[in-house]
């Protein structure tokens, strides 16, 4: 069974892995494990069986958006017509009306204009 990392917490070394059906099963690490959020993972043949693939077995396809509003943590963006909230990139200038691309797995990974933009949001 195919799963992608959606939250790694090392602290408490548990992930967080989204199943192709949408469902988020919790996966215990060991010592050994090493994951990062956006990997693709093979599950099995035990559900403690966890493996990195390649991520062509699960393509993820990017999005792009209008940045509306930003939070402390969070940036709230225009996806097509519909607003959706997600965490706050580390290392990336954001403004209002910037237009970003990201993927569902890692939220936004890139600018696609420096310079802002109204796009009346």
């Amino acid at each position: 069974m195919l799963g992608r990392v959606r939250h790694v917490d090392a602290k408490n070394q548990t992930v967080d892995l989204e199943l192709r059906n949408g469902n988020v099963i919790l996966h215990h690490m060991d010592g050994e494990d090493n994951f990062t959020p956006g990997e693709v993972v093979l599950i099995g043949p035990s559900w403690d069986d966890v493996e990195v693939v390649p991520q062509a077995l699960w393509p993820e396809e990017p999005w792009v958006a209008v940045v509306s509003q930003i939070l402390d943590t969070e940036v709230l963006i225009n996806l097509g017509g519909r607003l959706k909230a997600i965490r706050k990139p580390d290392g990336l200038q954001l403004e209002k009306g910037y237009t970003v691309e990201g993927v569902d797995s890692r939220g936004i990974t890139s600018l696609g204009l420096s310079l802002a933009v109204d796009h009346g949001c």
